[in-house]
């Protein structure tokens, strides 16, 4: 099991290296895409907690890691990845092409993860649950 930060760096690292550099935003939604695919095969991608955000699932120690970049692209090398055994990186690898390859790609992102009735619809309740951790259970049971 990893931390979130780790496989952000590495989800940033592989992002680059396909040309295709992604926003903080872009990142944490596939975060979570990555631990709802992780949950869903009862396992968890790594311990850190989303809240839920105006904007979305949002993991905060990962957000302010990378906030100096606002909307822009975040081009930063990481040059201490921590290792990602090969069967995370090959199930990790194939969930940032298939969200890369979304038309639109934030405004796809947001969609899909911010859709009604999904775990972070339910839990941020229009505002409401602003902050509020998202559980793991309502994420693995999401459609």
């Amino acid at each position: 099991m990893y931390n979130a930060e780790n496989v952000a760096s590495y989800v940033i690292h592989k992002c680059i290296a396909v040309k295709q550099p992604i926003t903080n935003l872009e990142l944490q939604k596939i975060l979570f895409c990555i631990q709802k695919w992780y949950l869903k095969n009862d396992n968890i991608a790594f311990i850190d907690d989303f809240i839920a955000e105006p904007y979305g699932p949002c993991i905060l120690s990962v957000y302010y890691q990378y906030s100096g970049y606002g909307c822009m692209e975040i081009d930063i090398q990481e040059t201490n990845l921590v290792n990602i055994d090969e069967d995370d990186s090959k199930i990790i690898d194939s969930i940032i092409k298939e969200k890369l390859a979304l038309g639109t790609r934030p405004f796809a992102l947001m969609k899909e993860v911010c859709k009604k009735s999904s775990a972070w619809d339910q839990t941020y309740n229009n505002g409401k649950g602003k902050q509020h951790i998202i559980r793991k259970e309502l994420i693995k049971n999401e459609e």
